[in-house]
This record gives structure tokens, C-alpha cells and sequence, in this order.
């Protein structure tokens, strides 16, 4: 009967985890220990925690004691904010709980070179972007909302894994998203593909590379499907030649840097790749609401590429936002969607989402 107990306590503490990873911003907030025994508790939060990820640390080992540690100082810091008034976002236990700040900087936002958002890169008028000018000062005004996951467009967030390759996966997610636009069919295509066959041999895909590249290959030799090019978060051997799913005719970059309502006209007809600074305080943890960066200021470094999905404003705060599709798997954010603010933070916007972003044509 004890055992009986034992399992089912273990099991709602799971449970608890798990709800708390897929809640909305309305719901609860992370479950608080018990006054009188919270280091203990809490260890046997993080024992459950270790198994629902896949965790593996030594018990009684330096190791596990460094990583309970942190362990504990990120929960309480989750609690801290989210006790806060005012805030228009949560935070919450995610895979990320046992790494410092550095430690997941290092991995998860180094992706991409800095960008100097006080002298933005310029670039000539493609025909495309003219075209496009033309169109949209002639077309309606642009939609209060725009979510191109509800139209269809975006497939389920993926997870780039320990290697710094979200440069891949936001190029290839704009091209999927491009690919539903064009033909009605989405299809989930492969990242690894160009992590093996288009990164030249003296550089380490999972250091960060330029999502361009991935865009120039695709428009010379196309992209395979997933299932046929799975994606292992390692370099590995080509594997080329593969069944053709989708191709491209090049990519566009040129449209006005540090002009939020200039991405948003974009936004309003097609996905957009873009830089972040992924490495912005509590982003981390994020898990539902409108983030908001408190870093407004001249310079941003962005470090890490997302896929911008759609733009509204949050019916719950009044607040304005971007809706990004990440690339930290489905335990990050809503399912591993983010809503970022819109507005508000100087021309660069927050986290310097409209500072550099390119999409394919």
C-alpha cells in the first residue's frame, strides 16, 4: 500500500510538471513547495523532472548536486517573476531548468553573428521588393492578425537539439511555410540535409552558419523530405542524391531594416526568417504571454534565427505582438510558438526582431 502511495505521489508530481509546461498564461502558477520542506520537495521534483527529459546526473555525484543547484535557483527565479504584477508573460519549467544562463546562451542563442542595429545593412531593390512596394500601397489596409499557423502554413516546431543550428531550421521553415503558399501542401522538410551536404568542411554547423546559404542551396538543387533526411543534431555524411520536395526561385533581403510596420507589411503576406537576441533574460524559460525585453537601447546583439509567423494583439493585456515559431522543441513557449511584443522598443524592436530578416521567393 505504502508503494501504491509512494507511485501515485510521484506520479502528481509529474503531472504537475507536465501542466505546467503546456498551460496557458491564465492558468495557475507553477506549483509552490511546502514551506517547511522546500529543498526536499523540490528534489524530488527534480528527480521526476530528470526522467520526463531524459536527464541522466549520478545521485550523491558533484554533478547532480551542480545541477539540482541550478535547478533551484531557475525555479525560484520562474516563481519570483511570475509573482509579479503587471507582467504580460509567464515563465515555467522547460528542458532548459538546469542550465545557466551562459550555459544555454552558449548552445542555444550563438547561432548567428551580432547585428549593429545602429547602422543597419542596406540593400538595392530587388524587382520582387519593388514589385511588392507597388502592391501594397495599392492593396487594403494590412489585418489587425495575421497567424499563419492557423492558416495552414507552419508545421510543428521542432527542436535543434545541443547544436547551435537554428540558422537551418528557421530557413527551412520559411521555405516549408513558402511551400504550403505556392502548392496548398505542407510539407515537413529536412534540416539535416544541408547541416551534411552545403556547410563548407572547415566549419562546424552546430557553431552557427548564415541562413542565406541554406537558401542558395535549395534554389540550386532543391530540398528533401524529412522522413527521407532525418535530422540527428551532428555532421554526418552526405547522403545525396534524395527525391526532390520542394524548390525555391532564390530569397529576398532587402526590405527596410529597424521598421517594425515595414515587417509587418511582409508578415501580412508571407513568413518571414529573422535574428533575435535569443539570449534576452528569462527568454530561457518562456512558456506563455507576450515577452517583453527591457533592453531598448541602441545596440542589440542578435544571435539566434526564429521563424516569424503572424502579428495581433493579446486579447487578455491590450498588448501588441509577434508570434515566432522557435526551434527548442515543444516544451519551450506554447508548443514551441513564442509572441514577442510589437512595438514600443525604439526601431529595432524587442529582442531587435525587425533589425535583419530575409525570406524565400
Amino acid at each position: 500500500m505504502a508503494s501504491k502511495m509512494i507511485l501515485c505521489r510521484c506520479l502528481m508530481v509529474i503531472l504537475g510538471i507536465i501542466i505546467q509546461t503546456y498551460c496557458p498564461v491564465s492558468s495557475r502558477p507553477l506549483a509552490r513547495r511546502d514551506a517547511d520542506n522546500s529543498t526536499s520537495s523540490l528534489r524530488a521534483i527534480f528527480r521526476d523532472w530528470m526522467t520526463l527529459h531524459g536527464k541522466s546526473y549520478p545521485l550523491a555525484s558533484d554533478e547532480y548536486e551542480m545541477r539540482f543547484q541550478i535547478f533551484k535557483e531557475n525555479v525560484n527565479y520562474i516563481e519570483a517573476l511570475n509573482a509579479k504584477p503587471g507582467r504580460s508573460y509567464k515563465l515555467g519549467i522547460n528542458e532548459f531548468t538546469d542550465l545557466t544562463h551562459n550555459e544555454f546562451t552558449a548552445i542555444y542563442a550563438s547561432g548567428l553573428k551580432s547585428v549593429d542595429i545602429t547602422k543597419p545593412k542596406r540593400f538595392p531593390a530587388s524587382a520582387s521588393e519593388k514589385r511588392f512596394r507597388h502592391e501594397s500601397k495599392t492593396a487594403s489596409p494590412l489585418p489587425n492578425r495575421v497567424s499563419w499557423k492557423t492558416n495552414g502554413a507552419v508545421t510543428a516546431a521542432k527542436n535543434q537539439g545541443n547544436c547551435g543550428s537554428c540558422w537551418v531550421f528557421s530557413a527551412v521553415a520559411a521555405v516549408e511555410a513558402l511551400n504550403f503558399i505556392k502548392t496548398g501542401k505542407l510539407k515537413t522538410l529536412s534540416e539535416q540535409e544541408f547541416m551534411d551536404c552545403a556547410v563548407p568542411f572547415n566549419v562546424d554547423p552546430c557553431t552557427g552558419y548564415d541562413l542565406r546559404k541554406v537558401f542558395d542551396a535549395i534554389t540550386k538543387v532543391g530540398i528533401a523530405n524529412e522522413t527521407d533526411y532525418p535530422y540527428t543534431a551532428v555532421r554526418g555524411n552526405c547522403k545525396l542524391p534524395l527525391p526532390v520536395a520542394a524548390t525555391i526561385d532564390g530569397y529576398d533581403d532587402s526590405y527596410p531594416r529597424n521598421d517594425e510596420i515595414a515587417l509587418q507589411e511582409y508578415v501580412a503576406t508571407r513568413p518571414v526568417s529573422v535574428s533575435i537576441n535569443g539570449a534576452a533574460e528569462g527568454f530561457q524559460h518562456y512558456k506563455s504571454g507576450v515577452f517583453s525585453s527591457g533592453d531598448c537601447h541602441g545596440r542589440v546583439e542578435t544571435n539566434h534565427a526564429v521563424l516569424l509567423i503572424g502579428y495581433g494583439t493579446d486579447p487578455d493585456t491590450g498588448v501588441d505582438y509577434w508570434k515566432i515559431k522557435n526551434s527548442w522543441g515543444l516544451g519551450w513557449g506554447m508548443a514551441g510558438i513564442g509572441m514577442i511584443q510589437r512595438g514600443g522598443c525604439g526601431p529595432q524592436g524587442h529582442l531587435g526582431i525587425a533589425s535583419e530578416g530575409l525570406y524565400p521567393i
